[in-house]
């Protein structure tokens, strides 16, 4: 993926990798210093630790200390793909390596005129475009307070692309405080329908995927109705982002259903900070999330929505390849 990833740096003649030819996560152009920094800021870093990288590497980036590469000339009818998307000329493509496997894309950063304009997500493998259309769909349905905007999805090159807005503003911190701050762009993510537990769809494909598994925890969910919600499935403080004016929205839909069950995004968001970013024992971070979702149902009815949860990050691990 390097040769097609250093050929979407477009007009550039020289690419640099960081952190290095040997580990490249992030491919970009840059004739100054400054570009060059501004560039290295999509390397991405959630933890303390990995924030006082970042700024390493940047710095090493910008003094131009990090591997350089020849660019490959772009792809036949790239800059023609994006003509119309856009309201300036794309002139730089920031290229971010996904994560190795089965579902690795690419992500890239698109600048004109010295601003973002846009991004481009590119996959090649089945499972990678799937994830890209799936994500198109999702777009394509949400309100537009809700994440970006899909501006286009197409064939490209060998496989599929997709180019969405971007998201200006802040990520939310990675703190459990976050938490109850998501809690707003979560409950306009609420639709009208109501289904009783057998019957939400949510439900229905998790059965029909993984037969019985998890059915004699449904029980306690009996006895009462629950909404259909715009579920993200990847809802985190890196995937959240707030603007000037307060208002958050998500990105990285690939994940996302129209059809989901409520409360599962505020689990995910309370186990990924408590295990990732706090490095509770899973018992911990399983704990404080039934404390969570207790202020909106009963610690029998949470405690089964954390299973549900913890079912649900294992079985995307597994399509992932990222159980061992």
């Amino acid at each position: 993926m390097i040769s097609v990833a250093s050929s979407l740096t477009l007009t550039h003649s020289t690419v640099y990798v960081a952190p290095n030819r040997a580990n490249p996560r992030l491919l970009f152009p840059g004739h100054g210093v400054m570009q060059r920094w501004h560039y290295s800021g999509l390397y991405p870093a959630f933890r303390s630790t990995a924030k006082a990288y970042r700024w390493v590497v940047r710095a090493r980036a910008a003094l131009k200390l990090v591997d350089q590469l020849p660019a490959i000339p772009a792809p036949d009818g790239l800059i023609d793909f994006f003509q119309g998307c856009f309201d300036s000329e794309v002139f730089t493509g920031v290229v971010l390596m996904g994560t190795p496997g089965p579902a690795q894309k690419l992500i890239v950063q698109l600048w004109g005129n010295g601003r973002v304009l846009g991004y481009m997500k590119y996959g090649i493998t089945s499972t990678a475009k799937s994830r890209i259309e799936r994500e198109h769909a999702v777009l394509s349905a949400l309100a537009p307070n809700l994440g970006p905007r899909p501006l286009k999805f197409a064939p490209f090159a060998d496989g599929v692309a997709m180019l969405i807005s971007p998201i200006y503003g802040k990520q939310l911190p990675a703190s459990m405080s976050s938490a109850f701050t998501a809690k707003g762009l979560l409950d306009r993510m609420t639709l009208s329908v109501e289904h009783s537990v057998h019957e939400h769809p949510w439900i229905k494909r998790l059965r029909e995927r993984y037969g019985n598994v998890g059915l004699p925890w449904l029980d306690a969910l009996c006895g009462r109705k629950w909404s259909v919600v715009v579920r993200h499935g990847d809802f985190a403080p890196w995937n959240v982002f707030q603007d000037k004016s307060g208002i958050l929205r998500a990105i990285d839909w690939e994940y996302g259903t129209l059809e989901g069950f409520p409360h599962l995004d505020h689990a995910y968001f309370v186990l990924q900070v408590g295990r990732l970013m706090n490095r509770w024992s899973p018992e911990k971070a399983k704990g404080y999330a039934v404390s969570v979702l207790e202020r909106e149902v009963a610690r029998p009815q949470a405690e089964v929505l954390i299973r549900l949860v913890a079912l649900d990050i294992y079985n995307k691990a597994l399509d992932d390849d990222h159980v061992h």
